[in-house]
């Protein structure tokens, strides 16, 4: 299976609202609101009993582990401003420390913390890039209380993640 840990956010973040205000563009595929959520970790794929070690590191990293608020900062773009692919929103920094840590406890020691919004189709004009880097972020901040294994399937019609283990933190 090909799996990942995850935050996940499906429907708690109103991504519609930047959908909206960038309405007039087609230059970007939108992150669908079903699948919102920050990775920890990719794991890609991924045996039935790797599968069963990653829940049992998910269940030890989710019990030491306490409840925190995700807090947004600002728009970003990876790889860089010059050639943007990807359309993201940053967290604040105490935010963005504890995604940090949980994400090493995971095992990805390299964390980029980051909520992919959107995808762009080509490369996209001046004003896109303008607008994004100057877009403000008003999301209020939301309590995460678990952290997931989630299970990616690959379709021509998008990705459909199934949650494999979910783990409440300070358990």
């Amino acid at each position: 299976m090909r799996a990942f840990y995850a935050i996940g956010l499906w429907d708690l973040i109103d991504v519609t609202s930047i959908h909206r205000q960038f309405s007039w563009t087609r230059e970007v595929r939108w992150v669908s609101p079903s699948h919102v959520h920050l990775t920890l970790n990719f794991l890609g794929e991924i045996t039935s009993m790797q599968a069963h070690s990653a829940t049992t590191i998910l269940r030890k990293t989710a019990k030491t582990n306490q409840p925190f608020a995700l807090e947004w900062d600002r728009t970003g773009v990876f790889p860089s401003w010059h050639r943007p692919q990807v359309l993201w929103v940053g967290l604040k920094e105490e935010s963005q420390r504890v995604v940090s840590g949980i994400s090493e406890s995971l095992g990805n020691a390299n964390s980029k913390p980051h909520l992919t919004i959107g995808r762009l189709r080509r490369q996209p004009s001046a004003n896109l890039i303008t607008q994004w880097k100057d877009y403000q972020i008003l999301w209020p901040s939301i309590l995460v209380t678990k952290l997931l294994l989630v299970k990616s399937t690959l379709t021509k019609q998008g990705p459909i993640y199934e949650v494999s283990e979910e783990c409440h933190l300070g358990n």
